[in-house]
């Protein structure tokens, strides 16, 4: 498996879930496969875990709390998916399965939350993660016919001998995973990443993923580092290993974001202990504080409020999140905070920002036990200069009346035309390429509005950006970045600007 390790060398865990899959001794029938409490049943040995697609969730076999005393004496025949996991876990050298719809009682909400927040030391101490990659449902199971790969070629030879030559054809690991049913599934992103081990089942080759190999039946010796670096999410965990600085937690998170945001849940209400297991780990080794979805870095933490919208959708009616929380919407983000930075105005693109607001406080009301789970309040104190801008119909900003070349993107379709507030995060210099070496000052803007229900409060609407030629500074400009004129409780001064509350 990895480096000199094989599977029957891969040492017990320290913890095991609350339940597994017992698949029996090597030599045992299928009639051994049963569910065990490992609070009951202590395990011995090494277990692996599934990642599947549900398909339709009403038809998947699920643990219930009517069932659960007959599973702990022998699991019934499953479909496909899970009757060649069991199989494959044995091949694998290990004892136990974990599969999420038999592991947690799906309707017992109280059990469900407290498994859910357990998931990063679910598959970070597995021995390995099986993932049926390219199965849409669990009746696809892991092997496909892979008639077609290959390509015959008949030899002839003088003595009257013939051989058959068969050459397969390169295959990009990307498109065997990228593509497949299983990674448009918003919980297999964490699966995939926690886990130290992955092999994917896809449809044409057999995938290997671990920290330290990713290779294939193409490549049985490794990827080529071109496409290793681009392989996006070993590289994440890969580089993770190592203590967090706040400017590699934010390209992490961001990376992540994209990715998981553009997945898709069975219930919305998933969308944060779908990532709570990658939230737990990012904390540890970074020792940045997790807000419902957003990081309170130790340097420059506005810069993690950067977070864009694409669609623009209507943010959900139950609550999960603040309006400062990317998690407050579904909608998929995109969170790229510097465009086109030059690293000669710092120590690299994070060195080169400029904070203009301060975090003077953050405080979250969890929903749950579970602290990096969905929330039932929120509210973000923070301290930078203030104006109240109008946006028409066109999405043309206008402060005093005058055009600010400012670009915006809503987090909203629908908005009501008329007066919103701006607050600069952060400055950066960005290169375009002017004939005299000029950079552009980018400044990017949080867009507020008056809270509705909370007096005194603002919600965030959206996120602005305004682009200047360093030499084009007209005086309006002075009002932008020192927000002398805006309405607010608390103004602090000129160098400290205003202090609101953002829920």
């Amino acid at each position: 498996m990895c480096g000199n390790n094989n599977a029957q060398q891969v040492a017990s865990p320290q913890w095991y879930p609350t339940r597994l899959i017992d698949v029996g001794a090597p030599e045992s029938d299928r009639s051994s496969v049963k569910l065990i409490e490992t609070g009951n049943s202590f395990p011995r040995g090494s277990y692996v875990t599934l990642s599947h697609c549900w398909g339709n969730a009403a038809t998947v076999f699920k643990l219930e709390r009517a069932n659960r005393q007959a599973l702990l004496k022998e699991l019934p025949p499953l479909a496909k998916t899970f009757e060649e996991a069991i199989n494959a876990t044995k091949q694998l050298g290990a004892r136990y399965i974990w599969i999420d719809c038999i592991c947690i009682i799906q309707d017992d909400k109280a059990d469900w939350e407290r498994e859910a927040s357990l998931m990063a030391n679910v598959y970070r101490n597995a021995m390995c993660n099986i993932s049926a990659t390219a199965s849409s449902d669990s009746t696809g199971g892991l092997y496909y016919n892979r008639e077609g790969i290959y390509t015959g070629i008949s030899l002839s030879y003088p003595e009257e001998r013939e051989e058959l030559l068969l050459i397969r054809e390169e295959l990009e690991v990307a498109d065997d995973i990228e593509f497949a049913a299983i990674t448009k599934r918003g919980w297999v992103l964490q699966e995939r990443l926690l886990s130290p081990r992955t092999a994917h089942f896809t449809s044409r080759q057999l995938i290997w993923e671990c920290n330290e190999l990713i290779a294939s039946e193409s490549f049985p010796e490794g990827l080529p580092d071109f496409w290793t670096y681009y392989y996006v999410p070993k590289r994440l965990m890969a580089d993770a290993h190592k203590t967090l600085s706040a400017g590699d937690l934010v390209e992490t998170w961001g990376d992540v974001l994209e990715r998981y945001t553009a997945a898709s849940l069975t219930f919305q209400s998933d969308l944060l202990p779908a990532l709570s297991g990658i939230a737990k780990y990012l904390q540890e080794i970074s020792g940045a504080t997790y807000l419902s979805g957003i990081w309170k870095t130790q340097e420059k933490p506005v810069v993690n409020l950067a977070w864009e919208c694409e669609p623009n959708l209507c943010r959900p009616t139950n609550y999960r999140a603040p309006s400062w929380s990317w998690a407050s919407t579904d909608n998929t983000v995109k969170f790229e905070p510097f465009k086109s930075i030059s690293d000669s105005h710092g120590d690299g693109w994070f060195g080169a920002v400029k904070t203009k607001a301060a975090i003077v406080d953050a405080q979250i009301t969890p929903a749950t036990s579970d602290l990096t789970g969905p929330a039932s309040s929120g509210v973000l104190t923070i301290e930078g200069p203030l104006n109240q801008i109008t946006i028409n119909p066109e999405l043309e900003v206008f402060l005093d009346e005058e055009h600010l070349e400012m670009m915006i993107s809503f987090d909203e379709p629908e908005y009501e035309e008329g007066s919103f507030f701006i607050l600069p995060l952060y400055s950066y210099h960005s290169e375009h390429g002017h004939e005299d070496g000029i950079d552009q000052i980018v400044y990017v803007y949080l867009i507020l509005s008056l809270a509705k229900d909370q007096p005194g409060c603002y919600t965030r609407c959206g996120l602005g950006r305004i682009a200047r030629w360093i030499y084009e500074w007209p005086p309006i400009w002075d009002k932008v970045v020192n927000g002398m004129d805006a309405l607010c409780d608390e103004f602090l001064g000129l160098e400290r600007g205003h202090k609101i509350r953002i829920v």
